[in-house]
Formats: C-alpha cells, sequence, structure tokens
C-alpha cells in the first residue's frame, strides 16, 4: 500500500499537472487588444487547480521535509508533457523521452525511504 505523504506528493503533480494545461488552454484565448478574454473557463479552472496544488503543496511540507518533497516538482515536468502530448497535441521527441526517463530515475532515487 501507498505511504499517505507518496499519495499527496503525487495528488499535488497531478493537480499542478491541470493547472498547467488549462492554463495553455485558456492563454490560447487571450486577445491583448481585449482584457476581456483574460475572464475565460479554462483559465479561471487553470488558477482554481494550480491554488489548490499550492494549498496542498503547503499542508505537505508539514509532514515532509523539503528535500524530500522538493524532487516531487520535477514530477511535474514529466506530467505536462505527457498530457500535452495527449491534450494539445505537443509532439514528444525521442530526446523528450530520454530527458523523461532521466528525471524519472532521479526522482524515484532522491525518494528512497521517502
Amino acid at each position: 500500500m501507498f505511504d499517505r505523504n507518496l499519495l499527496l506528493l503525487l495528488a499535488i503533480s497531478l493537480v499542478t499537472t491541470g493547472g498547467h494545461i488549462l492554463f495553455k488552454k485558456g492563454a490560447v484565448l487571450i486577445n491583448v487588444e481585449n482584457i476581456f478574454t483574460w475572464i475565460n473557463p479554462a483559465l479561471i479552472m487553470g488558477m482554481f487547480l494550480y491554488g489548490i496544488g499550492t494549498v496542498l503543496w503547503v499542508f505537505a511540507l508539514r509532514f515532509i521535509p523539503l528535500s524530500k518533497a522538493y524532487p516531487f516538482t520535477f514530477l511535474t515536468f514529466i506530467l505536462v508533457t505527457l498530457f500535452s502530448a495527449i491534450f494539445l497535441g505537443d509532439k514528444i521527441t525521442a530526446w523528450y523521452v530520454v530527458g523523461m526517463g532521466l528525471i524519472f530515475g532521479g526522482l524515484v532515487l532522491t525518494s528512497l525511504n521517502l
């Protein structure tokens, strides 16, 4: 069974990733000549998810040493890349896959005995 700290860090990464994807979806709707385009559902929901991620992050830091929790922020790099390919049509090159593998390997190594 997963440790509650690990589940919390995974949840933070997923919520933050959702915020980033929605930021992108909302950003493309912005027209710099019309300030009201900043008020769009994707951007607002992205801010909401990012806010939840921030609150969860502060909560997590009460229980998890920063040196153990911080490497999980790199999981967001991997998830954003994967989700942007799935939901936004971004292309993932072989070098991205290699880089994500290295990031994931570092995450595993730094989180041993979380």
